[in-house]
């Protein structure tokens, strides 16, 4: 069935072309029109810049040379185990990529839509969902390691992306390849000398001009190097690849090349910031007992990254998380004067080692300290309230309320 809707997605393809040309050719009989080539690309580059007008945040999309619409139309965004609506976006289908934005809230103005994400073509497999259930007219995107679920509107508008899908991915595999073989046959023409004495020179120049510091093998790999470490988990090596690749790039000249490997650089550092970012979220089949050196190692790569404030941000969330599960757990004894004595044993100690930690991995980031106070005062408010409510109860006697303020002020002068 799968060959059999590929031939008929060619044919179709075919047909469309011969009526182009006839209808193009009836139309030019006895009048001179202006280059068609020209006019396309012209229309082209129109198209994408409309894109700026309508959509927050993808000026870096439209810089790429060469890049232009091809498609576009509402989806709506599936879970992929329990199928439930996660919310409505708008795809944007270009000649080599994917863009997916969401709707902008209230928006005023021609902007109406907000970058999402970026789904390189080449990277990228089309599977066509079955209609099972709650699921009707959908297909799914695959890109290593993750996974998408859209549904259209209608089978129409279905069967519309899937052949336009595979037919956009058909002409950029045919582009690059018409690429490779022109830097080719470009290599094997400056050999072609009538002087056997410049034959060496012939080598040594073209090796010059046609290996391009772009063109390097690692270079060219570095995107599904980069896909392979995420999913191995291994981030230490993924950060490694990105700064020399960044260490790499910074003597080269711009150009469009260049705007390109950037933009799947790019792509790449983001989706490590979302797995990075994943792994100090807080959830409920997370064990937060290993004490807060659990996210150094994403911590440190995250600041490596660049994203201090992020980092910052998520570690904290995961101390105050780990506080208040400690708390939580605290059995509550017949003595007031013990429970309180284990309660600020537990909140103390945590803080105590959170300002340690913090120290070691934020050493080199003096301008995070300042929420790292925020934070810490927010947390002894809380605490106050906590040790409040079990001290000063209505039946405590006037000696327990002092025992537990003495034992409450012998852990803040430890800290």
């Amino acid at each position: 069935m799968y060959q059999l809707s590929h031939i008929l997605t060619e044919q179709k393809s075919l047909i469309g072309q011969i009526l182009d040309m006839s209808v193009t050719a009836a139309s030019d009989d006895g009048k001179q029109d202006q280059d068609p080539s020209k006019k396309d690309k012209d229309e082209k580059k129109k198209t994408l810049t409309s894109l700026l007008e309508k959509v927050e945040g993808c000026t870096r999309i439209t810089e790429v040379p060469g890049r232009y619409l091809v498609h576009e139309s509402d989806l709506v965004e599936l879970d992929t185990d329990t199928f439930v609506e996660i919310k409505k976006v708008h795809a944007f289908l270009l000649n080599d990529s994917i863009m997916i934005t969401t709707y902008i809230p209230h928006g005023r103005g021609p902007l109406r839509y907000k970058f999402l994400s970026l789904f390189e073509i080449d990277n990228l497999a089309v599977v066509n969902a079955r209609d099972v259930g709650p699921v009707k007219n959908a297909f799914k995107l695959l890109m290593f390691p993750d996974q998408h679920m859209y549904q259209c509107d209608g089978p129409k508008a279905k069967r519309e992306w899937l052949d336009i899908l595979e037919l956009t991915k058909k002409s950029k595999l045919s582009v690059d390849t018409q690429k490779k073989e022109s830097l080719e046959s470009s290599s094997s023409e400056s050999f072609d000398r009538t002087n056997p004495f410049l034959e060496i020179n012939a080598i040594v120049s073209s090796n010059t001009s046609v290996e391009s510091p772009l063109h390097v093998d690692w270079l060219i790999e570095l995107p599904e190097d980069l896909d392979v470490l995420i999913a191995q988990r291994d981030f230490e090596g993924a950060v490694d690849l990105i700064e020399k690749t960044n260490e790499y790039l910074k003597d080269i000249p711009s150009s469009s090349s260049l705007k390109e490997v950037r933009s799947r650089l790019d792509h790449r550092v983001k989706q490590l910031t979302e797995v990075l970012m994943q792994e100090m979220q807080v959830s409920a089949d997370r064990s937060l007992r290993g004490g807060s050196g659990v996210t150094r190692r994403a911590v440190m790569q995250l600041i490596r990254l660049g994203k201090h404030s992020t980092a910052c941000r998520l570690f904290l969330n995961h101390r105050s998380a780990a506080i208040r599960l400690a708390i939580r757990r605290l059995k509550i004894e017949g003595a007031t004067n013990v429970y309180t004595n284990k309660l600020c044993s537990i909140f103390f100690t945590h803080l105590m080692e959170t300002g340690r930690e913090f120290q070691k991995e934020f050493a080199n980031n003096t301008g995070c300290f300042s929420a790292f106070v925020v934070w810490a005062r927010a947390e002894l408010n809380t605490f106050v309230g906590h040790f409040s409510r079990q001290a000063f109860a209505s039946k405590s006697n006037l000696d327990t309320v002092a025992e537990c303020i003495a034992i409450a002020k012998i852990h803040c002068q430890k800290v």
